[in-house]
């Protein structure tokens, strides 16, 4: 398997970053080294980087196809 196809079969470098973080967000939640708004707030910004970046990569191969 390349690495191209784990990254494909995993749903992307992106999201694999994503749910990591909101692994490591939970364990940390778990352990009571960081507080509930703590880690609302670190979900709500990992989330948010998520769709942000998804939004701007699908806005930049809309504009490369148009031209």
């Amino acid at each position: 398997m390349t690495p191209d196809t784990f990254w494909h079969w995993l749903g992307g470098r992106r999201f694999a970053l994503t749910v990591g973080s909101g692994i490591v967000h939970t364990i940390l939640r778990w352990f009571d080294k960081i507080d509930t708004p703590t880690f609302r707030d670190l979900i709500i910004a990992t989330v948010g980087a998520y769709i942000a970046a998804n939004t701007a990569q699908k806005w930049k191969e809309a504009s490369a196809r148009s031209n």
